[in-house]
């Protein structure tokens, strides 16, 4: 259930990423490349935690 919980959440991640790629390419894999480290970790660690981010915002992962 985790793992199908999982993929929703990145098809979801996936999302915002486009409308983050439109404003900058390089800022998309950064972003790309920190939200599957964030969806690996999530699989093995459900209970929710903030996260601190890159650019000094910090999201919510449940």
């Amino acid at each position: 259930m985790s793992f199908l919980r999982s993929l929703t959440n990145l098809s979801m991640v996936m999302i915002d990423l486009k409308a983050i790629a439109l404003i900058s390419s390089e800022s998309y894999l950064q972003s790309l490349a920190l939200h599957m480290k964030l969806d690996l970790w999530k699989m093995g660690n459900m209970e929710p935690r903030m996260m601190p981010m890159d650019n000094g915002m910090e999201w919510f992962v449940n």
